[in-house]
């Protein structure tokens, strides 16, 4: 496994076009949904666009989800990107701290192996006029291809990025000839213990887990859970510079964590410094930075005990 020293803290080395390519098709995810042009990574067209089922109190709602690629000039290589929820405070309501048995698609379901029911409803769930659940058009999509699958990359942001680990196990185990590969941005913790050992044992040197030092969503749902990351990750470290205010959506927004990737991924030792503009807000001055030698705090953790604490303080005799 290469590593490269990302300020004094060793990382694993990404593939600068690969790594670029896959941030490239999660915005085409994001854009798709939203129904605004699509731009897809160079070399690559579209075979199919997928969508999910988002279950609510009493009904829910089918939602486009992500896109098949195929790589133009790498026979039987394919791309599937998901794109995650709208807002940090979506991604939020989905992190339910519930688990339900992970089910593979076409093998045998492993015992012990648990992942957030919310992620996994979106994933398996089917309703309203949804022929078929996300998962398996997935791979309908994949078992149709031409030229015949080889090699699938998977990517996704966010939600998109738990989504894309299911499937990225789930094709690991339910088409084994299939060399799978996954880049994800900001994803938050996917399944509890039995599913990182299961996804390590199968995809871990294979997996490439982009997060931000700042990030809070990649601290979701907690350790004390029972909740475990998988996959080889690759720090980086950007926030609003000199900001009192932890600007939660800046700190996760997909398009600055491409802005600070794409030029990490090309430098000798894959760290980028400097400043950019707030793509969510024009008005903010965001600063990347070596990522700290330090373990990531649990963010998540802490922001949901400051939220209780001011709960608390407002009720009566608080």
């Amino acid at each position: 496994m290469d590593v490269v020293q990302g300020g004094s803290v060793a990382q694993v080395k990404l593939d600068a076009a690969e790594t670029i390519a896959c941030g490239l098709a999660s915005l085409a995810a994001y854009a798709d949904f939203d129904h605004q042009p699509v731009v897809l990574p160079p070399g690559y067209r579209e075979v199919a666009r997928f969508t999910g089922w988002d279950a609510t109190p009493g009904g829910g709602v089918k939602e486009r989800y992500g896109l098949v690629l195929e790589a133009t000039l790498s026979p039987g290589t394919y791309l599937v990107a998901f794109r995650g929820t709208a807002s940090v405070a979506d991604a939020y309501e989905d992190l339910w701290a519930t688990t339900a048995a992970f089910v593979p698609y076409d093998a045998p379901a492993p015992p012990d192996v648990w992942v957030a029911s919310g992620f996994f409803g979106v994933y398996a769930g089917q309703g309203g006029d949804m022929a078929a659940s996300m998962q398996a058009q997935v791979f309908a999509a994949l078992d149709r291809a031409s030229p015949a699958v080889q090699r699938v990359v998977v990517t996704g942001h966010s939600l998109g990025g738990s989504l894309a680990s299911l499937f990225a196990l789930d094709a690991a185990l339910s088409r084994p000839a299939w060399q799978v590969t996954a880049t994800t941005f900001a994803s938050p913790r996917t399944g509890t213990g039995g599913f990182a050992a299961l996804y390590n044992e199968r995809l871990e040197v294979a997996t490439f887990r982009v997060a931000s030092f700042w990030d809070y969503v990649p601290t979701m749902p907690p350790e004390v859970w029972g909740y475990e990351h998988v996959g080889q990750p690759f720090l980086v470290a950007f926030y609003v510079e000199d900001a009192w205010w932890p600007y939660l959506t800046a700190r996760h927004s997909l398009l600055n964590y491409q802005h600070v990737v794409s030029r990490a991924v090309v430098q000798p030792d894959q760290v980028w410094t400097g400043h950019f503009v707030d793509a969510a807000d024009a008005r903010l001055r965001m600063v990347s930075t070596a990522p700290p030698t330090v373990d990531v705090p649990e963010w998540g953790a802490l922001q949901a005990s400051v939220e209780v604490a001011q709960a608390w303080r407002s009720l009566p005799g608080g």
